[in-house]
């Protein structure tokens, strides 16, 4: 039981992280701001958004502009969607990995 409701707070604070990126990048791009003379300012409304924001700067996602005020690169948006989409089948794939071994190893066994 604690499993299950530990997962879907996990899944939960997934949710409510990508519906924070969701209104970051929303905010850009509604200001059209997707290169460097179309900056704007940006002021996180929750404290989640603050660290999602911090997390798209850190990724190059957003960027400041020497003028001030930060713009959305959307190639980079791109490669950062395709990086995590890879990270996701990784895993995926050596967790699947991982249980067909310990499947193999529970049948030699028993």
């Amino acid at each position: 039981m604690a499993a299950a409701g530990g997962t879907s707070g996990v899944t939960a604070v997934a949710a409510t992280r990508s519906a924070s990126e969701r209104r970051i990048l929303a905010h850009f791009r509604e200001a059209n701001a997707t290169q460097p003379a179309r900056a704007v300012d940006y002021v996180a409304q929750r404290p989640l958004e603050r660290v999602v924001f911090r997390r798209l700067i850190a990724a190059q996602v957003v960027r400041r502009a020497s003028r001030g005020g930060y713009y959305l690169d959307d190639q980079s948006y791109r490669n950062y969607c395709e990086h995590r989409r890879r990270l996701v089948l990784i895993t995926f794939g050596i967790s699947l990995a991982l249980v067909a071994f310990l499947i193999v190893i529970a049948a030699a066994g028993g």
